[in-house]
């Protein structure tokens, strides 16, 4: 009977510290798993700002262009001057 006791008793301490441990573990895992939501939700609102990025090729083109128009017309003034 004293076993049994003897046996309880460890499984009582092993016990109260596998649940201080734990805590102790889960508090970083808590702010790791803030910090992962922080940087999906900015991640997500950089994403939204690059969407525009594929309408630059189209504005370079546009500014070639306008570029040549502009050279064009120059040359046109210099013949009347």
């Amino acid at each position: 009977m004293a076993l049994w006791w003897i046996g309880n008793a460890v499984l009582l301490v092993v016990t109260l510290v596998l649940v201080v441990l734990l805590q102790r573990v889960m508090k970083p895992i808590k702010e790791i798993q803030k910090h992962a939501g922080d940087i999906l939700e900015h991640g997500a609102g950089l994403s939204r700002n690059l969407e525009a990025i594929p309408k630059l090729l189209q504005t370079q083109r546009l500014a070639g262009v306008a570029r040549q128009g502009v050279g064009a017309y120059g040359a046109a003034i210099t013949k009347l001057l």
